[in-house]
């Protein structure tokens, strides 16, 4: 029998977690999420991101927003568990009203993170840096040559390959047909399914200008292109397959062009937005009626906190403008993204002299005291 206390739990915990993963998994990895897992695997997997879910929303609407207060999510709970039948339920409690209340965002916000938190991993690329962050669908990472990016490769892979825009796979495919025979053919690779049930097998490959190799007089294969535009080929008897990746030569040189377009772009607005913050830092702009511009950037306010404060933007501004300027093959320059592991050494650089800066703005006392003693 399903008890009340175990309804309070799904509730809470166990259908966050499920929407989590139902938009975490997404696209080329939605087999991920799949009914044919275990019950109990289910429930466990979805206990752990309902929980975190959980956290950050008592954070973010009990603590930070004061939407709700703690005792009166924790009276809702607590009712909710005391019920031994869904009938006995008061809808027009205050106490049942807030608990539907807060569910209906706590969903919202489960679906909205699994939304955000997936492509930010594969914007970034996070999945191919860090082997947790990586999704089951190995397929992807070899077809769509983010295989390269994975640590074990680099080294054998030169950086004029990797470098080069990446068009789409060529794959040659040895398939079994019976216990002694065997069938290869070769095409250019447009999608794939996955067996629904084991998700690291492939189902399905579709292929155009498909090919099939047939052995002649038992001893030269004899290629025989395949009519059609679009050949299915059945890939549960699959055997070998060889990637080919064809990349565009032919644009190659534009699209890098068109991202050192972008970056400049990106740069220039930055160093314009810098330099507008840095005036409004420094001189009082006085036709600026903003409650915040007037507390914090008033007349009264020394310069040494000006400093402190034009400090911290400039740390913040590394982050926010995450591009270096290197030298090229020819000597030149160019612009480049920092690589992941730069970013967080300057958010953790960030992160330190803040506060350091912060107990500078609102103990100036104490920094004034002490720097007039180091000078006498």
């Amino acid at each position: 029998m399903i008890t009340s206390g175990f309804i309070t739990l799904f509730i809470a915990l166990i259908i966050p977690g499920f929407i989590f993963k139902r938009f975490y998994y997404y696209g080329e990895f939605s087999k991920q999420f799949t009914r044919h897992d275990p019950i109990l695997k289910s429930l466990i997997e979805s206990i752990i991101p309902g929980l975190l879910i959980h956290l950050f929303c008592a954070v973010l609407f009990i603590f930070l927003l004061e939407f709700y207060s703690f005792k009166e999510l924790v009276d809702s709970y607590a009712l909710m568990s005391k019920l031994s039948d869904l009938s006995e339920v008061d809808w027009s409690s205050d106490l049942i009203n807030t608990l539907l209340a807060y569910s209906l965002l706590l969903y919202f916000n489960a679906s909205f993170l699994g939304f955000l938190l997936s492509r930010t991993v594969r914007i970034l690329k996070l999945d191919t840096q860090w082997k947790i962050l990586r999704f089951k669908n190995e397929w992807y990472y070899l077809f769509h040559r983010d295989i390269l990016k994975f640590k074990k490769f680099k080294a054998h892979i030169s950086d004029e390959k990797r470098n080069q825009k990446f068009l789409m796979p060529y794959v040659d495919v040895l398939i079994e047909k019976s216990e002694n025979s065997t069938a290869l053919y070769s095409g250019l690779l447009v999608d794939y399914d996955l067996n629904p049930k084991e998700i690291h097998k492939l189902d399905k490959l579709y292929l155009t200008e498909a090919v099939r190799y047939k052995l002649k007089d038992g001893q030269q294969a004899e290629k025989k292109a395949i009519p059609g535009d679009l050949f299915v080929l059945n890939a549960n008897r699959l055997i070998n397959i060889n990637v080919s990746w064809i990349y565009r030569q032919d644009i190659q040189q534009n699209s890098v062009d068109d991202k050192q377009r972008k970056l400049t772009s990106y740069q220039n607005l930055s160093i314009v937005l810098f330099v507008a913050i840095s005036i409004l830092i420094f001189y009082r702009i006085e036709f600026i009626e903003w409650n915040w511009y007037e507390h914090y950037f008033s007349s009264d306010v020394s310069i040494w906190k000006r400093i402190a404060s034009w400090l911290i933007f400039n740390f913040f501004y590394t982050i926010w403008v995450p591009i270096r300027t290197v030298r090229n093959n020819e000597g030149g320059k160019k612009l480049e993204i920092v690589s992941i592991k730069e970013f967080l050494q300057r958010l953790k650089v960030f992160c330190f002299l803040f506060l350091i800066l912060s107990f500078l703005l609102y103990f100036e006392e104490i920094y004034m005291w002490v720097l007039l003693k180091v000078i006498c």
